[in-house]
């Protein structure tokens, strides 16, 4: 007698696995979901890439200039141009006591070298100040004794100031050579200085560098004289020249400019990204970042 269970029979048919065709779809679904998952994987790993890259330019950027900007605000340190008798217009005296009617040696911004994208300036560079340890003039002898020599280099450029004393003058030269076991240095026969001076002991000698801070071939470069230091690749640098009240100054620069009128600089850094964005900004494209800051000059803002 054959017994026919419904509930066994039924089972049974739940038990039968997936069809092909309901594999099929499943699988493509699966495949559509995942590929939808990869791409918004890929985009957000481009996204934080660009991110990265953006973000590394910017803070390079702002890095860069606050690195010029300390500097910049000091061009014009150890050069006494604000000495009553060295100033920038005044004239100065050579070795033989010819005068100069237009020297640049009190300088503190060679004019010359000074454009929109380019400056050079003189600077003490490590802040040393060496102290004359005995009289010194010049038209009796070229050799200065120091209380130290320590920081002075054969063939730097220097200046004396008598300020320290309550005098006006001021002089220009380098050294020709150093004796440490006398603290003295000798200084070329080429220099300038205010007419007749001479400098007591306590007077000031401070070695001075002449730095280029300029933009060359997409790069931002600094040469104080030992050859060109690259501080940024694919950079722009731009320099505005502004008067006390921070309007711009016409170049080229004139005397009457750096003697009277120039305030602070305006720099503006560029960089551009060395790889090009994949989804921000302007895809498939370098990004540049602009960053710009005033910097006041102290030795100009008496």
């Amino acid at each position: 007698m054959v017994v026919f269970n419904m509930k066994t029979e039924k089972l049974k048919e739940n038990e039968k696995g997936f069809t092909v065709l309901e594999l099929l779809v499943a699988s493509s679904l699966t495949l559509v979901l995942f590929s939808g998952l990869m791409t918004q994987f890929g985009t957000a790993s481009k996204y934080l890439t660009d991110l990265k890259e953006m973000g590394g330019t910017e803070a390079t950027a702002r890095s860069l200039l606050s690195i010029l900007g300390n500097e910049i605000r000091q061009i014009g340190n150890g050069v006494p141009f604000q000495q009553p008798e060295f100033r920038i217009s005044d004239p100065l005296y050579d070795e033989a006591g010819v005068e100069n009617l237009s020297p640049t040696a009190a300088h503190p911004i060679v004019l010359a070298s000074s454009t929109a994208n380019s400056i050079t300036y003189r600077i003490n560079k490590i802040g040393s100040v060496a102290y004359l340890s005995a009289d010194f003039d010049p038209a009796s002898s070229l050799t200065v004794s120091l209380v130290d020599v320590a920081s002075l280099v054969v063939g730097d450029p220097v200046y004396l100031s008598n300020a320290s004393l309550g005098e006006e003058d001021g002089f220009y030269g380098t050294i020709a050579s150093i004796n440490t076991g006398a603290n003295t240095v000798t200084l070329n026969a080429a220099y300038y200085r205010s007419e007749e001076a001479t400098f007591g002991i306590g007077s000031t000698l401070e070695a001075v560098a002449e730095v280029t801070l300029a933009e060359s071939s997409g790069q931002i470069i600094r040469n104080s004289g030992f050859g060109d230091v690259v501080f940024a690749d694919n950079a722009t640098l731009s320099i505005d020249y502004l008067d006390k009240n921070g309007n711009s100054l016409t170049l080229p620069l004139s005397v009457l400019d750096l003697e009277s009128n120039l305030g602070s600089l305006k720099l503006t850094v560029g960089i551009t990204t060395k790889h090009v964005t994949r989804e921000l900004g302007t895809p498939e494209s370098t990004y540049t970042t602009t960053v710009e800051q005033i910097f006041g000059l102290r030795s100009f803002n008496f």
